[in-house]
């Protein structure tokens, strides 16, 4: 479903440009109500405990993975950090994990993110420190475990 457009008729005339104040409301509003339903029409993605399992961690090899466990690789040849969510009780190696940023069989790609300030995930104990945090530094991959269990 493509995002919404608002259309409404501008007028020119010798005193200026000119909108019907009441045409230009209604389609501003149809437009905002049609890009609520598109927002609702999006399938439910990565939201709490139940969607990701423990802290995330760095790819390395040997480590043990439940379903919806949170695993972060950097690509340094594509210059992207990749957070994977695990789609299988596995163990992590060089043959199960996605040598590229791209999902396969045991490995959901959640978020691929360019390098800048920061390509790492950054975890912080509460929601205001993770807002700050990823307000002064946009390209960070940043988490809050405030509501975690």
């Amino acid at each position: 479903m493509p995002a919404p457009t608002v259309d409404f008729e501008v007028v020119t005339t010798s005193s200026g440009r000119r909108i019907a104040v009441g045409q230009a409301t209604e389609s501003i509003n149809l437009g905002m109500a049609a890009l609520f339903q598109l927002i609702e029409a999006i399938p439910a993605g990565p939201q709490g405990p139940s969607w990701g399992v423990g802290a995330p961690r760095a790819y390395a090899e040997d480590l043990a993975c439940v379903v919806g466990s949170i695993v972060w690789r950097q690509f340094p040849t594509q210059r992207l950090a990749c957070v994977f969510r695990s789609l299988a009780v596995q163990t992590t190696s060089a043959a199960n994990f996605p040598a590229s940023p791209a999902a396969n069989a045991g490995w959901d790609l959640v978020l691929a993110v360019p390098f800048g300030e920061s390509a790492e995930i950054v975890e912080f104990a509460t929601d205001s420190a993770a807002i700050a945090y990823s307000t002064a530094h946009p390209l960070a991959l940043v988490i809050s475990t405030q509501g975690a269990a």
